[in-house]
């Protein structure tokens, strides 16, 4: 495999600023996003999600981690072996 066929893979690691509840936030800045969330929550489900969100983020970040840390170890592994 040449250069020119390889496949980039970007591999991004979590930063504390960019959580569940900040992506949320950032979501919900897009009208139809809003409106989406009011429709299928209502006004009151809609405004708790950031909440929400930042409560699961240590959950979130513990189950996650592993799987996250074993696909870097993989990537090292492959990048390795080429």
């Amino acid at each position: 495999m040449n250069a020119d066929e390889r496949r980039i893979l970007l591999a991004i690691q979590h930063v504390p600023w960019e959580g569940p509840h900040r992506i949320l936030e950032a979501w919900l800045t897009v009208p139809e996003m809003t409106r989406e969330a009011r429709r299928a929550l209502g006004d009151a489900g809609a405004a708790a999600l950031p909440a929400q969100a930042e409560a699961a983020e240590a959950d979130l970040i513990a189950r996650t981690t592993p799987g996250l840390r074993a696909f870097a170890d993989l990537v090292r592994a492959n990048r390795a072996s080429h």
